[in-house]
């Protein structure tokens, strides 16, 4: 079993009040993925989410095709390990 990571992201674009959040947790609970998605003050969205290194590739692929240029500006990425463990994903509000 590979080791489990943490990635760290901020979205920033057009990506509150367009669903984003809710496609972020389903897509999450389809590959098991444990952590939270927010959003910020600033208009960004955090998104902290756990799992396998290749889970947590194909979940930033997915959101990147699912949301496109026309949302999302940018994405800022950091892997590391875990701080914390999260029990589920959640939305955080």
């Amino acid at each position: 079993m590979n080791d489990i990571v943490q990635l760290e992201a901020l979205v920033k674009g057009n990506v509150q009040g367009v669903g984003f959040r809710r496609a972020t947790k389903y897509l999450a609970d389809d590959l098991r993925l444990t952590g939270f998605v927010r959003n910020l003050p600033d208009g960004s969205v955090e998104i902290c989410a756990q799992g396998e290194k290749n889970q947590l590739e194909t979940f930033l692929s997915v959101l990147k095709e699912k949301f496109s240029a026309s949302h999302i500006d940018a994405i800022e990425t950091h892997f590391c390990p875990p701080a914390k463990t999260y029990p589920d994903f959640r939305i955080v509000h």
